[in-house]
């Protein structure tokens, strides 16, 4: 089995939830509820993200020879580009978060403004590399689509 099908769930996960986690620490630690170090904590899911998102580059390029035998070359060109930028995003962003935790207090409030941005940005890019890849995968079939692959039958006849 390939490994890509299998790491792309990191940074797509982990960008989409580094938000809430960006904006729940940025809350704590202005209110003076938690110290400036949590902000590690959302800069470790990034980090593991931002591993996940390599991971997935690498082995997207080892899946791509196989792929443009079923894809048009310009939709996986496409996505490529996505996962790059979404790459992209995640770095600075992982980069911003785990900087809010050590700057000097004189600067701390626009890296932490820079955070939530950049956090925000990767969980935006996120989702156009997700469906391309999605689509590649599964097609352009929806939930009402009775090709959609459903995961709820278990084998009765009921």
């Amino acid at each position: 089995m390939p490994l890509h099908p299998i790491v792309v769930h990191f940074p797509i996960a982990g960008a989409v939830f580094a938000l809430p986690l960006v904006l729940g620490v940025l809350w704590a630690v202005r209110t003076g509820r938690l110290p400036r170090k949590t902000w590690l904590l959302p800069g470790a899911l990034q980090l593991i993200s931002l591993f996940g998102a390599f991971a997935s580059l690498a082995s997207g390029e080892d899946l791509e020879e196989s792929a443009e035998d079923e894809h048009d070359e310009s939709q996986i060109e496409a996505h490529e580009g996505h996962a790059q930028r979404l790459t992209a995003g995640i770095a600075v962003g992982t980069v911003a978060t785990i900087a809010a935790a050590f700057v000097p207090a004189a600067v701390t409030i626009p890296v932490e403004v820079a955070a939530v941005v950049l956090g925000a940005a990767g969980a935006g890019l996120a989702v156009p590399t997700g469906h391309s890849g999605g689509e590649m995968v599964w097609g352009e079939a929806t939930p009402s689509d009775p090709a959609f692959p459903r995961y709820t039958d278990r084998g009765d006849d009921k």
